[in-house]
């Protein structure tokens, strides 16, 4: 099943990203909470395309919306933490 979801991972993170700055609280937990899910399956996951996710991250990380700009650094601290390195890349 976790598999299943690197598939959907760009539009997963397009979507969460959008929630990040929700104006409703509950909505941004929400989203924190499937966000964190998403970190233990990248982590764990043999299957994930890191090629295919720097475009992701490279594309928003220059957000200006504050809840948004930190969704973005927490992935780039994520992939420093399972020593992926993206910041040559980004």
């Amino acid at each position: 099943m976790r598999v299943c979801f690197i598939v959907m991972m760009r539009d997963l993170l397009c979507t969460l990203l959008q929630l990040a700055d929700d104006h409703e609280n509950t909505v941004r937990n929400g989203s924190e909470v499937l966000d964190r899910l998403m970190k233990d399956i990248v982590t764990e996951s043999l299957s994930f395309n890191v090629p295919s996710f720097i475009p992701l991250l490279r594309e928003r990380i220059y957000v200006k919306k504050p809840f948004c700009r930190r969704f973005i650094v927490s992935w780039v601290r994520l992939s420093s933490a399972i020593h992926i390195s993206l910041t040559t890349s980004l």
